[in-house]
């Protein structure tokens, strides 16, 4: 009676769990979504009244900013899911096994091979497979925020340093730059999905959640994430996950790939 009780009991946390997560999913929608939807509108509404007051010129600008918004839009929305969608641990039949010597390796490479990036990247790995039991299209999803994120905000040329290390607690991803760094709020609220809001009248690149994002993965990982940084001495990120042990990694067969 007292095992049926607890498993119902917990049943009824999970639902409210649930709805906790999907009442928040909604209202971040709604916030975030509410000045690109303004400015749509706003433009709308002047094509409507006085189409015929509008240069062929500035009918092309009011239809790129309504496509940019647009975009953007679409970008928050899918965002936001993946966010609602991290809320829970990766269910085993979407986990594989990794090298992670090996994934992030080609992570890195591709931001090495990319000649629109002002920055520069080095990444420093072993030579025995570091196996892990994760899902590759979300941990590069992972690697690409947190090298993305280290790059914007930080000056041309900044050098990107990328380690994966064996530590006794597990597998660990650190990203470290020598760049601007970060004041206490900024370290306090980084992975915060409200920080410094979404102001899509200054920038179009990103949807403002990438940090929070990237902590998402991680946990849903079972992994931790860890933060140091100082301003003018730059930025250190250290990602923690579970390792898989040798005799268990065996059978390794993926080493980055998509499932």
């Amino acid at each position: 009676f007292y095992r049926m009780a607890e498993k119902l009991a917990e049943t009824e946390r999970e639902r409210e769990r649930l709805d906790r997560n999907r009442e928040e999913w909604m209202s971040g929608i709604s916030h975030d979504l509410r000045t690109p939807l303004s400015s749509i509108q706003g433009y709308g509404y002047m094509l409507e009244n006085a189409p015929q007051d509008w240069s062929q010129e500035e009918l092309r600008e009011m239809g790129t900013v309504i496509r940019e918004k647009g975009d953007y839009m679409l970008e928050l929305i899918d965002d936001f899911s993946l966010v609602f969608r991290l809320k829970s641990e990766i269910r085993p039949q979407e986990l594989s096994r990794l090298d992670l010597n090996e994934l992030v390796r080609r992570c890195v490479l591709k931001y090495v091979n990319d000649v629109t990036l002002d920055a520069n990247f080095s990444y420093i790995g072993g030579e025995e497979p570091l196996l892990i039991d994760g899902n590759a299209k979300w941990l590069k999803r992972l690697m690409d925020n947190l090298l993305t994120n280290a790059v914007k905000h930080n000056p041309e040329g900044v050098h990107v340093e990328v380690r994966v290390e064996r530590r006794p607690g597990g597998a660990a991803i650190v990203v470290a730059d020598q760049g601007v760094g970060m004041d206490e709020e900024t370290r306090r609220n980084l992975f915060e999905r409200y920080y410094r809001g979404t102001n899509t009248e200054e920038s179009m690149d990103g949807s403002g959640l990438g940090m929070s994002i990237a902590k998402a993965i991680v946990e849903a990982h079972r992994g931790r994430v860890g933060l140091w940084s100082e301003v003018g001495r730059g930025t250190t990120i250290t990602v923690l996950l579970p390792e898989v042990s040798v005799q268990d990694g065996a059978d390794c067969t993926a080493h980055g790939k998509d499932d």
